[in-house]
Protein backbone atom coordinates (compact mmCIF):
# COMPACT_ATOMS: atom_id res chain seq x y z
CA UNK A 1 0.00 0.00 0.00
CA UNK A 2 1.35 3.12 -1.02
CA UNK A 3 0.81 6.61 0.58
CA UNK A 4 1.55 10.24 0.68
CA UNK A 5 1.28 12.04 4.04
CA UNK A 6 -2.67 12.82 3.82
CA UNK A 7 -3.89 9.35 2.83
CA UNK A 8 -1.60 7.71 5.31
CA UNK A 9 -3.54 9.92 8.34
CA UNK A 10 -6.38 9.15 7.16
CA UNK A 11 -5.73 4.95 6.92
CA UNK A 12 -3.87 5.49 10.92
CA UNK A 13 -7.46 7.03 11.78
CA UNK A 14 -9.68 4.27 10.32
CA UNK A 15 -6.62 1.53 12.37
CA UNK A 16 -6.86 3.70 15.54
CA UNK A 17 -10.82 3.21 15.52
CA UNK A 18 -10.75 -0.72 14.67
CA UNK A 19 -8.40 -0.50 17.96
CA UNK A 20 -4.72 -0.99 16.44
CA UNK A 21 -2.02 0.43 18.59
CA UNK A 22 0.86 2.37 17.48
CA UNK A 23 4.12 0.35 18.33
CA UNK A 24 7.82 2.40 17.56
CA UNK A 25 9.41 -0.64 17.69
CA UNK A 26 11.60 -2.24 14.63
CA UNK A 27 10.02 -5.26 14.12
CA UNK A 28 11.31 -5.59 10.25
CA UNK A 29 13.08 -2.37 10.15
CA UNK A 30 10.15 0.13 9.52
CA UNK A 31 9.44 3.76 10.76
CA UNK A 32 6.70 2.31 13.29
CA UNK A 33 3.65 -0.07 12.82
CA UNK A 34 0.11 -0.49 13.75
CA UNK A 35 -0.68 -3.93 15.90
CA UNK A 36 -3.42 -5.60 16.91
CA UNK A 37 -4.21 -8.53 19.02
CA UNK A 38 -6.56 -11.17 18.24
CA UNK A 39 -8.05 -14.38 19.42
CA UNK A 40 -7.16 -13.17 23.03
CA UNK A 41 -7.93 -15.20 26.15
CA UNK A 42 -6.62 -15.79 29.37
CA UNK A 43 -4.39 -18.87 30.87
CA UNK A 44 -4.98 -20.21 34.23
CA UNK A 45 -2.32 -17.23 35.55
CA UNK A 46 -4.43 -15.28 34.20
CA UNK A 47 -1.72 -14.01 31.90
CA UNK A 48 -3.17 -13.12 28.43
CA UNK A 49 -2.75 -15.72 25.59
CA UNK A 50 -2.42 -14.30 22.04
CA UNK A 51 -4.23 -16.21 19.23
CA UNK A 52 -2.11 -13.85 16.53
CA UNK A 53 -1.17 -10.32 15.96
CA UNK A 54 -1.63 -7.94 12.86
CA UNK A 55 0.60 -5.20 12.11
CA UNK A 56 0.29 -2.37 9.50
CA UNK A 57 4.28 -1.26 9.41
CA UNK A 58 4.99 1.90 8.07
CA UNK A 59 8.06 2.85 6.10
CA UNK A 60 9.04 6.15 4.53
CA UNK A 61 11.14 6.03 1.47
CA UNK A 62 11.10 10.23 1.24
CA UNK A 63 13.80 10.48 3.61
CA UNK A 64 15.96 8.79 1.50
CA UNK A 65 17.94 11.45 -1.09
CA UNK A 66 16.81 9.65 -4.19
CA UNK A 67 13.26 9.19 -3.76
CA UNK A 68 11.61 11.51 -5.83
CA UNK A 69 7.61 9.52 -5.78
CA UNK A 70 4.57 11.49 -4.98
CA UNK A 71 3.84 8.52 -2.39
CA UNK A 72 6.42 8.25 -0.31
CA UNK A 73 5.10 5.92 2.22
CA UNK A 74 4.32 2.19 2.46
CA UNK A 75 2.97 -0.05 4.70
CA UNK A 76 3.81 -3.71 4.36
CA UNK A 77 0.87 -6.45 6.41
CA UNK A 78 1.91 -8.55 8.67
CA UNK A 79 0.64 -11.66 10.07
CA UNK A 80 2.17 -12.99 13.34
CA UNK A 81 1.50 -15.91 15.32
CA UNK A 82 4.04 -16.19 18.45
CA UNK A 83 5.66 -18.52 20.55
CA UNK A 84 2.99 -21.26 21.58
CA UNK A 85 3.60 -25.44 22.19
CA UNK A 86 3.17 -25.95 18.64
CA UNK A 87 5.88 -24.06 16.58
CA UNK A 88 7.99 -21.06 17.47
CA UNK A 89 6.78 -18.73 14.95
CA UNK A 90 4.53 -18.38 12.02
CA UNK A 91 4.39 -15.34 9.92
CA UNK A 92 2.50 -13.93 6.59
CA UNK A 93 3.54 -10.71 4.89
CA UNK A 94 1.77 -9.38 2.28
CA UNK A 95 2.83 -5.96 0.29
CA UNK A 96 0.17 -5.38 -2.40
CA UNK A 97 -0.90 -2.32 -3.41
CA UNK A 98 -4.49 -3.49 -3.79
CA UNK A 99 -5.17 -5.10 0.06
CA UNK A 100 -7.43 -2.76 2.01
CA UNK A 101 -6.83 -3.45 6.08
CA UNK A 102 -10.02 -5.36 6.23
CA UNK A 103 -9.52 -7.75 3.46
CA UNK A 104 -6.11 -8.69 5.44
CA UNK A 105 -7.95 -8.77 8.78
CA UNK A 106 -10.27 -11.79 6.39
CA UNK A 107 -7.22 -13.18 5.01
CA UNK A 108 -5.36 -13.45 8.16
CA UNK A 109 -8.77 -15.18 10.14
CA UNK A 110 -8.84 -17.45 7.32
CA UNK A 111 -5.19 -18.39 7.59
CA UNK A 112 -5.48 -18.44 11.43
CA UNK A 113 -8.39 -21.37 10.90
CA UNK A 114 -7.40 -22.68 8.73
CA UNK A 115 -3.80 -23.09 8.54
CA UNK A 116 -2.90 -22.63 12.12
CA UNK A 117 -5.66 -24.31 13.89
CA UNK A 118 -6.35 -26.94 11.18
CA UNK A 119 -3.01 -28.25 10.26
CA UNK A 120 -0.43 -26.77 12.75
CA UNK A 121 -1.93 -27.13 16.14
CA UNK A 122 -2.94 -30.66 15.11
CA UNK A 123 -0.72 -32.16 13.03
CA UNK A 124 2.28 -30.73 14.81
CA UNK A 125 1.75 -31.94 18.38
Amino acid sequence: MRYNSETLEIFEKSLIEKGYKKIEGHYKSEEYGWWKSFHVTYDEDNDKVIGYQVAFLVYNHGKYARFDGAEPFSVACEFLLGNNEFVSRVDLSISDDKITAEQFEKLCEKFYKNICKNYIFKNLK
